[in-house]
């Protein structure tokens, strides 16, 4: 009986050899197959082991890696404050997970995501391990492509400028061109009025005279409509008395063609803007406006002006049936995405929010170098 149990306890310890050896040939192979590069570390951020990936990457064979602080292996000096504030994260028990620069055996630098893990072993012993992957080739694409965005950023700048300036040269050509010709023609009419009524009979001339008050009319209705297109195209508001004027101004007008009330309550008496900065704000009120009146079915527009920590905040806010989450984060809407790139290119912040009640609110706020309150 007592052989028998002994034979019994070696089988079954052999048994537990051979399944441990197994899981252990499992755990190899699956380290060493992982799609990524990984290295196994000591509490001290020694190298106890790497596999094939990692060689690959950084181009340190195992025994040149085992044993050596990982630091000082792939950790360019520059770095070495960075490296020293994930180890503290990993020594409080925190996995780390960042993008960074790391160097290679032959020096040259590679962009890398980390995820450093710490792992509690038998006998409270702490081990990490860590998983690098090659991103530079994205790194690469992102700088290109943060430098393709800001030229065509700069290119929209130029054309939105340039198409301000053309706007001021056609408002003063119709301003000063055609609107001094219809009002020559105004007078021209008004002496033939004269002549004519002096000259005919008034049975004879009732219709002329009628033709010629229609034609009056016309021309003053013309006029009208020759100061509206050259004050949209550049109000001389802007340019003579300033943004706060302007915008009142503004204000105002929408309030006459439209018939809706438009508040406005600006108590600031001087921001100190460049032009282009400006027109850019201006802008934004005017497509503002245009917004209101195409989708808000509003009633009211209140708008506000004021000073918060050195920053000139414009607000404008309606009683509509409000702004959606969609439309503000949808990329379809070519006003809203217009009137962030004309806040981006003036240093401005823009928000678009729908208001606790009802309707919409528009926040633009841009930093100023010189501004008084009343």
């Amino acid at each position: 009986g007592a052989v028998a149990l002994t034979v019994l306890a070696v089988a079954l310890a052999t048994s537990s050899v051979d399944r441990l050896q197994k899981q252990r040939a499992l755990l190899d192979e699956l380290f060493e197959q992982a799609p990524q590069a990984i290295a196994l570390m000591s509490a001290d951020y020694k190298i106890v082991r790497v596999n094939t990936k990692f060689s690959r990457l950084f181009g340190h064979s195992p025994e040149e890696a085992i044993g050596k602080p990982l630091r000082d292996l792939i950790v360019p000096d520059e770095f070495q404050e960075e490296v020293q504030e994930l180890m503290d994260m990993s020594v409080r028990g925190e996995p780390v997970e960042t993008e960074t620069v790391r160097r290679r055996k032959d020096g040259s630098r590679l962009s890398v995501s980390i995820i450093h893990v710490p792992i509690s072993l038998p006998g409270g012993e702490v081990a990490r391990y860590g998983i690098y992957r090659d991103i530079t080739e994205r790194k690469e694409a992102e700088v290109q492509l943060r430098a393709t965005t800001e030229q065509l950023r700069a290119l929209s700048a130029s054309l939105q400028s340039a198409r301000e300036e053309e706007g001021v040269r056609i408002a003063r050509e119709i301003h000063d061109e055609l609107g001094s010709a219809l009002t020559s023609l105004r007078w021209e009419l008004e002496a033939l009025d004269r002549e004519l009524s002096r000259a005919c009979e008034p049975t004879a001339f009732g219709s002329v005279g009628e033709r010629l008050a229609d034609m009056l009319k016309l021309i003053d209705t013309t006029v009208s409509s020759v100061r509206r297109i050259s004050s949209e195209l550049r109000p001389s508001v802007l340019d003579d008395l300033g943004l706060m004027e302007a915008i009142e101004w503004q204000a105002h007008q929408f309030q006459s063609r439209t018939g809706i009330p438009c508040i406005c309550d600006c108590a600031v008496e001087t921001v100190e803007l460049t032009r282009e900065q400006s027109t850019a704000i201006f802008r934004i009120f005017q497509e503002t406006l245009t917004n209101i009146l195409r989708h808000a079915e509003a009633t009211l527009v209140r708008v506000s002006g004021k000073v918060l920590d050195g920053d000139f905040v414009l607000t404008i806010s309606d009683n509509g049936r409000g702004i959606t989450d969609e439309q503000i984060a949808g990329s379809h809407s070519l006003g809203l995405l217009g009137m962030r790139e004309r806040a981006h290119l003036a240093g401005a912040k823009i928000e678009f929010a729908r208001a606790e009640n009802e309707g919409s609110v528009v926040s633009v706020r841009i930093p100023m170098s010189g501004l008084s309150g009343s």
